[in-house]
This record gives structure tokens, C-alpha cells and sequence, in this order.
């Protein structure tokens, strides 16, 4: 190959689009990587009839990492510990400076307690299940139901019972420890990094925090805590003097105090986070040496481990050896603890919440709504994105508890007993259900859809007729009912009149008509088909009020439920705060906890059932892999029993990858290098572009600058950075990197992190493409200027300023001709400074010449007819000018 080649190395987004899609090509061999991490490259070089003769026969490779995500069937179980996967993106959602200050400390420790206390919620409810309903009330009539299994276990003596029993908190420690400790086969490549989070907050420049694993001792901490607490309540289990041995209750003194200072030990080592500070890297005899952590801290926990399971086997021993028969009141500490993890929820949520609001007024806060920060890179919820995952994380927890317990009540115990915090979660997901399905459901699909104002009248009118129906004794179904039918009217009357506006835009882009000048009858329903995608896609903009709307119901629901713990623990009638709901609704009660108890089901048995179809389907496995994408991107920082981190072996693959394409590669036994290497990402790939351009940059401009010895391989060296860094070209389409994770995680993707990777970083080789048609991808580098009205997106604006263009300016319409005489077909594109939109479908009424296509919307980016022209524009050889001559 020459010298002056140019390779474009493509980098797919979360559906996991198989390499011979992301190539064209049927065959693509495999050149690098491994069996996870792989690149393939076309067989043939790229040829296309309207492709500039740059980028005519260029090399085209992918970089395929969707079996980090779904290749294997365990990790589909993942999806159900979904709310600790939040815990770890809000701690991401911050927004910290680079340099760590006493407050970027304090919060992460509150984010990890938080953390800490929703494992005790999942360990709770496992102790409560097995010995409370399964060991007590599942005795005798209540708990056979006609199954031989059952009856026989119904049968058996309390002890017996309460030791089967003890085998699901057992199991799920066994899980929480499994999974915990799960990761990829092996470390990503090349030597780890110093990363020091005790000095720093991570930058996706910085390759420590991408190759350091700081989540040991944070993940045998909170199993360290859930034995302690499986221990405890079994103690609890087993009363003072029920044996009649000597040595009883000293033994039972014993494993109390061992197991109440472990809690409290694994409580400390959560919040302080001993062993968060790697090592710098050493040299030993010439060999680089891997950094290792203080072994100290991480002995002291693996003995406090030992310990409570010792103490927790002990106390399981203990009420087996003691108890005679089934105890008549509740197992004694289960509801106590359940009433102070809720009123722990809630405090820290406060605090959180408080957090958010510093950093809002400190500088670093202000920096991120200065005047020279766009409205469209402003973070989400006014800086509260940390509360608002952590609130939906808490719902969704304590929602899953309070159904797990609900249901196993009704299986093993025909609805027996359940605690008042389980009673209280289910009645908060059935109260939350109905005000958002009946009173808030409607105006949020208006809001969305670009009504303002009827969205606001009409949750003014839901909210006060829910009101009136609570003090009126009318029935919350029947205002249920009533209000969403009517509202469904509301919403299509409200919204007909905006897709107007969308469908004058649509016919100025294509505009085809007979001879009359009149646009046809087919170019007409087609637009109309095209408007009606605009504008549900516009809907993007405003996904973040509604999940901060239930976010917000969430939270405050949590925090008042705090309030309530604390009353119902002063209270001599517990029972008395669910029956609080019956005299305000004119409403049984149970009615409440199975509403409550269903909806939360419902989202669990769809992801158990996607789970147990993924064990049978790879399709159905890539879907999964969608979700696990979004939240396992980042390191274990916020919550240590998250999915493995794909982010670290993606970015420092695809980095690696382009450094060896820009300084040697080795091809029919030739060395060779490329003159350019656009790497180009679509949708969540984007985001691993950026990061590897980043990435190189901070390795270019690293003070140490060769350490490494010369015969080593490692393509991140300074001097390899660099080299491959003058040589990137950034190409990225369909992206959410300006409307979602600028604006979700400000401090690691915002407006000055993308504003410094275009210029000085890539000094301008990066452009980003769009379509309207594409309800995920967005314009990046381009953004609507200060005078335009929130409500106005997309293609409803006017003017744009962006990167290159300081005043706004109006899209430049680019057409591009196709063959010649008659058989003259034109191609159009619009360019806003870097940003690129392509017209999706390309054409609208039949053609002689070419095939109609039906919209694209989020993917098929490179099969666009002027896909090629865009990569020539990129690395500066734009097509000749008689392409660019309209009709």
C-alpha cells in the first residue's frame, strides 16, 4: 500500500452491528484484535460511482466490541440490578472539577453510602422472604397449596424451616460475590497508567482512569456489610436464654458485638474508601511491574469478611440448636431495619440533593451555565442530575423489594403479614402509578410533542380534579378512567395543528412537482410521511422532563416515606400510615400495594423474560446488550456490583488501533502508513471517539515522555500519540453526544470537553452528521443561539451558530449531480460549519433512475450516496465544483 493511504476505521454503536453490515462487504477478514475486541477490514477497497477521487479506494475497517456486552449469557442477569447501575452513572453525572476539593470527596462517599444502603435493602428483603414468610408463615394449611414439595416443608419444625430457609440470603451473597468479582478475561492492553482518585476526578484524557480498577475493596465491602446484616437479623432471630446450655448466651453475646462492629467496619471502609490510590507504576529487573494496591486495607477487609461469616454460620447455628417452634410475632429486626434504611434513603437523598445545589453555585457550576456555554450543552435538571438518578435508583429498588416480598407472601403465606416499609414502597409505586398513568401521563405526551401551554392547563386540571375526588370520596378509578380518555382527546386536538409547521420544512427540502408547478399527490403524502417522523423525533429535547417529573415523584415519595419510617418507629400502631391512604382515597388499602405491586413486576418480568430469551437467542442477547451499554460504559467508581466496563477496552482498543494504523502497519509482508485515519463512530460509538481522541491527546502531551523502553509494544507511547493524533480525523453520525451526554455528564462529555477536542485538539478535522428522521442523533458541533424559543427545535430553526461560525448563520444547502444528460440525478446535503445533515429518504416520489428507499432514521449512515463526500470534505478535499452546481 502507498504511504499517503487513507483508512477510515468504523466504530458501531450499542445495537451491536455485525462487522459485514459496518463494512458492506458479506466476508471482511479479521486483521486484529481478539475474539471480543475485533477489527475487520473489507476485502476490496471502497469504490463508489459519486465518491471524490480522494477517498476513491480507500481501506475501510471496523473495530466490533459488542461482545464485550452481549457475548455472554450471565450477564443478561444484570438487568435486574439495574438500580445500582444508576448509583454508578450519578456519581459520573457530577459535576466535579478535574482537580479534587474536600466536597467532590464528601459527595462521592454520600453517592457510595447510598449505594451501600440499597445492597442492605436487596439483603433485607432476601433475610425477610426466607425466614419471616418462608420459615414462619409458611406452616401448616397456609402454605401447602396442593404442592408435595410445600406440604412437605409445611410440615417440618421451625428450626428445619429457618435453616432451609437460610439458603436464599446464603445464594444471594454467593450472587452479589460472584458477579461482583466478574470482569473481562483480561486487563485492557498495553501498561496501566497512575490514576490517583484521591488527587483527581478522572478525564477521559487521563489513560489511569480508563485502565486502573479501583472497585475491589468496595466490592468485598459491601459483602463484608451483607454478611453482617444476614447475621444479625438471624441473631435477632434467636432470643436470650431459649437454650438451656451454658454456653448459649455468651455465644450469642459474642457473635452480636463481632457482627455489629463488622457492620460498622464495612459501613467505614464504604465511606472513606481506603484503597482507592494506586501505585505508580515501578520497575523491577527491567520489567515494568503492574501496580498494585495498599495490602494492607485489603487484608483488613478480607479478615472482616472471614469474621462476619463466621459469626453469621454462628448465629444461623444458633436459633437452629435453640428454637423450639414457630415464634407468633414477626422475626424481630427485620421491620426495624427495613423503617431505617428508608429513613437512611431518604436523609442522604437530602443531602445529595444539597450537594447538587453547592456545586450549582460554585464555580465550577456556574462555569457550566456561563455565557459563553450554549443553552443547548446546559446539563439536565439545572445541575440535579445526581439527585435525579439516585431518586429513580431508590424507586426502583425499593420497588423491586416491596414486590418480591409482596408476592412471596402471596405464594408461600396466602397473603400474610407484611412489614410496614414493604407496604409503604408497594403503596408508593401504586400511588405513583396512578398519578402518572391518570394525571401527568397526558400533559407529559403534550409537552413532548411541543404544546406548552394545553400541557400545562390540562395537568392544572388533572392535578385539582385528583384533588377533588380524594376529599370527595368519588373513587381514584373512575377519575383514572375519565381523565385519561378525555385526555387522549386533549392530546390529539392539541398536537394536530404543530406537524403543520414540520411539513412546510419538509417541502422545502424536496419540493417535487408536475408540470403545473403544483407539488404531486404521491410527493405529498410522502412528505407527510417524512413530517411526521420530524416531529416525533423532536421529542428527544424533551425526554429529561418527564424522567425528571418521575424522578422528582420518586424522590420526595422516598423522602416523606423517610418521614413516615420515623413515625411509624415512634408509633405503637405501624399498620396506621398504609391505612392513612384508604381514608384519603376512599380506597382499600390492598388495592394500593397491588397496583403498586404489579407495575413494578411487570418491568421485573420483562426483563426476566428478555433475560431467559437471551439465554436461547444471540439476536435477543445484542438487544440486551443495548441496555447494559448505556450504563456499564464507565468504571466502577460510583456502585462496585455493576456490569464489567466495556469503556476502558473499547476506547484504549480503538486508540490502539489507530495508532498503529498512523505509524507502522505491517500488509503483504510491507511496512506501510496511513497519510489519514478518520475514525468514524455511530451513535454510542461516537462517545468511544471522542474518548480515543482525547485519549491521545493526553498521551501526546504526558511529561514522562519515554519511560517505556524502545523494543517495547505499546502504540499509547507519547511519541506514537502524536503521531497518530496529527493524523486522526474525527467522522461521527447519529450521535447523542450534545443532547444527552453533554447535558448528563457534564464534567466528562460537556461543552468544554467537546469544544476542546474539535479545537485545539483535532484542530477542526471533525465533522458530525445527522438527519432529522433520526429520533437519537442530533447535531453536535453546531447549536440553536440565545433570542430562540425553548419550544423551537430541529428543523424549525432558522439560524444556527456553531464551532466555526461565531453569528448564526443558515444552513447551506449543497447539491451534488449524479450522472449525466437525462440520466442527471441530484443528491443534497446541509452543512452548518462541521455539522453535516443528510435528507432521509433521498427522494420522495419515484423515479425512472433510482429506487425510492424507505426512511433510514438511526442507522445506514455510510450506504448514503454522499456519505463519501463528507470523509473527502474531512480530510480536505472537497468534491470539484461541478458537484456542487444545483439544478
Amino acid at each position: 500500500m502507498d504511504r499517503e493511504d487513507l483508512v477510515e476505521l468504523r466504530v458501531h454503536g450499542v445495537s451491536g452491528t455485525p462487522p459485514s453490515e459496518m463494512l458492506g462487504d458479506p466476508h471482511p477478514f479479521h486483521v486484529a484484535g481478539d475474539t471480543i475486541g475485533r477489527i475487520f477490514r473489507r476485502r476490496t477497497p471502497s469504490y463508489r460511482s459519486l465518491s471524490n477521487a480522494a477517498v476513491q479506494g480507500r481501506t475501510v475497517e471496523a473495530f466490533h466490541w459488542g461482545n464485550y456486552t452481549a457475548g455472554s449469557r450471565w450477564r443478561v442477569l444484570w438487568l435486574l440490578m439495574v438500580p445500582f447501575s444508576l448509583m454508578n452513572l450519578a456519581r459520573f453525572a457530577q459535576l466535579q472539577p478535574k482537580k479534587r476539593t474536600p466536597l467532590d470527596k464528601w459527595s462521592d462517599a454520600v453517592l457510595r453510602l447510598l449505594g451501600l444502603v440499597l445492597t442492605a435493602v436487596l439483603v433485607v428483603t432476601a433475610c425477610y422472604i426466607s425466614w419471616e414468610v418462608i420459615a414462619r408463615q409458611c406452616s401448616g394449611e397456609a402454605c401447602g397449596r396442593g404442592l408435595p414439595v410445600l406440604d412437605w416443608f409445611a410440615r417440618q419444625d421451625y428450626p428445619l424451616r429457618f435453616l432451609i430457609a437460610a439458603a436464599v440470603p446464603a445464594l444471594l451473597i454467593l450472587s452479589l460475590w460472584f458477579f461482583g468479582r466478574s470482569s473481562f478475561s483480561h486487563d485492557p492492553p498495553g501498561a496501566r497508567r497512575d490514576f490517583d482518585p484521591a488527587a483527581r476526578n478522572g478525564s477521559l484524557e487521563d489513560s489511569g482512569f480508563w485502565r486502573a480498577n479501583i472497585s475491589i475493596v468496595q466490592r468485598l465491602a459491601h459483602i463484608w456489610a451483607s454478611t453482617c446484616l444476614v447475621g444479625l437479623i438471624a441473631l435477632a432471630a434467636a432470643p436470650p436464654g431459649a437454650s438451656g446450655h451454658s454456653w448459649y448466651d455468651p455465644a450469642r453475646a459474642v457473635a452480636w458485638w463481632v457482627l455489629s462492629i463488622g457492620l460498622a467496619g464495612a459501613v467505614l471502609t464504604v465511606v472513606l474508601n481506603p484503597n482507592a490510590v494506586v501505585n505508580k507504576i515501578k520497575r523491577r529487573d527491567g520489567f515494568k511491574v503492574y501496580p498494585k494496591f495498599e495490602a494492607r486495607p485489603l487484608r483488613i477487609v478480607q479478615i472482616g469478611m472471614l469474621a462476619a461469616l463466621a459469626a453469621a454460620l454462628t448465629a444461623v447455628w444458633l436459633v437452629y440448636m435453640s428454637a423450639e417452634e414457630s415464634p407468633d410475632a414477626p422475626v424481630p429486626l427485620v421491620g426495624e431495619i427495613i423503617n431505617r434504611t428508608g429513613v437512611a434513603t431518604a436523609v442522604l437523598l437530602v443531602v445529595i440533593a444539597a450537594d447538587c445545589l453547592v456545586y450549582r453555585l460554585a464555580p465550577v457550576g456556574r462555569r457550566h451555565w456561563g455565557e459563553d456555554v450554549p443553552r443547548d450543552f446546559r446539563p439536565f435538571w439545572h445541575g440535579f442530575g445526581p439527585w435525579v438518578l439516585s431518586s429513580v435508583a431508590v424507586l426502583v429498588g425499593y420497588g423491586f423489594s416491596a414486590a418480591g416480598v409482596y408476592w412471596s407472601a402471596q405464594v408461600f403465606a396466602s397473603g400474610g403479614d407484611i412489614a410496614a416499609g414493604f407496604q409503604l414502597a408497594a403503596a408508593i409505586w401504586g400511588l405513583i402509578t396512578v398519578v402518572v398513568f391518570g394525571a401527568l401521563l397526558v400533559p407529559a405526551l403534550i409537552w413532548l410533542l411541543r404544546n406548552d401551554v394545553v400541557a400545562v392547563l390540562w395537568a392544572v386540571v388533572a392535578l385539582v380534579s385528583l384533588v377533588w375526588t380524594a376529599y370527595a370520596g368519588i373513587g381514584l378509578w373512575l377519575w383514572f378512567g375519565v381523565l385519561t380518555a378525555a385526555g387522549l382527546v386533549v392530546a390529539w386536538w392539541a398536537t394536530r395543528s404543530t406537524r403543520r409547521e414540520f411539513l412546510d420544512e419538509v417541502a422545502n427540502d424536496y419540493g417535487h412537482s408536475d408540470e403545473t408547478g403544483a407539488p404531486t399527490r404521491a410527493a405529498r403524502l410522502n412528505q407527510a410521511k417524512v413530517s411526521r417522523a420530524w416531529w416525533a423525533a423532536m421529542a428527544r429535547y424533551r425526554y429529561h422532563h418527564v424522567l425528571g417529573l418521575v424522578a422528582a415523584l420518586g424522590g420526595v415519595s422516598t423522602i416523606l416515606a423517610g418521614y413516615a419510617g420515623v413515625r411509624v418507629s415512634l408509633s405503637a400502631d405501624p399498620d396506621g400510615v398504609v391505612d392513612m391512604w384508604r381514608s384519603r382515597f376512599d380506597l382499600p388499602s390492598e388495592y394500593v400495594l397491588q397496583t403498586g405491586a404489579v407495575a413494578v413486576s411487570v418491568i421485573g418480568a420483562g426483563l426476566v423474560l428478555v433475560g431467559l430469551l437471551a439465554w436461547r437467542r444471540q439476536s435477543v442477547r445484542t438487544s440486551v446488550g443495548t441496555v447494559w451499554d448505556l450504563v456499564s460504559f464507565w468504571p466502577r467508581m460510583g456502585h462496585p456490583l455493576t456490569p464489567p466496563p466495556y469503556g476502558e477496552r473499547a476506547v484504549i482498543g480503538v486508540a490502539e488501533r489507530c495508532s498503529q494504523l498512523a505509524n507502522v502497519r505491517l500488509l503483504n509482508r510491507r511496512e506501510s502508513t496511513a497519510g489519514a485515519v478518520v475514525l468514524s463512530g455511530h451513535s454510542q460509538g461516537a462517545v468511544i471517539s471522542m474518548a480515543v481522541a482525547a485519549l491521545l491527546d493526553g498521551q501526546a502531551s504526558r511529561e514522562d515522555a519515554e519511560k517505556a523502553d524502545e523494543d517495547e509494544v505499546d502504540w499509547l507511547r507519547p511519541a506514537r500519540a502524536r503521531a497518530a493524533l496529527d493524523k486522526l480525523h474525527l467522522l461521527t453520525y447519529g450521535s447523542q453526544l450534545k443532547f444527552i451526554y453533554a447535558r448528563l455528564l457534564p464534567a466528562y462529555l460537556g461543552y468544554e470537553k467537546i469544544r476542546e477536542v474539535y479545537r485545539p485538539v483535532l484542530s477542526g478535522r471533525w465533522r458530525n452528521i445527522y438527519r432529522w428522521t433520526d429520533p437519537l442523533g442530533a447535531p453536535v458541533l453546531s447549536w440553536t443561539p440565545e433570542g430562540v424559543p425553548s419550544s423551537r427545535h430541529g428543523p424549525l430553526v432558522d439560524k444556527w451558530r456553531s464551532f466555526d461560525d461565531p453569528e448564526p448563520v443558515a444552513p447551506v444547502r449543497v447539491p451534488t449531480r449524479e450522472g449525466e444528460g437525462e440520466f442527471t440525478l441530484w443528491h443534497y446535503h446541509w452543512k452548518i460549519g462541521p455539522d453535516v445533515r443528510f435528507r432521509d429518504p433521498d427522494i420522495v416520489t419515484d423515479s425512472a433512475y433510482r429506487a425510492r428507499l424507505d426512511m433510514r432514521g438511526h442507522g445506514s449512515y455510510p450506504d448514503a450516496a454522499v456519505f463519501d463526500l463528507v470523509v473527502a470534505d474531512l480530510i480536505g478535499e472537497p468534491g470539484g465544483a461541478e458537484n456542487r452546481r444545483g439544478p
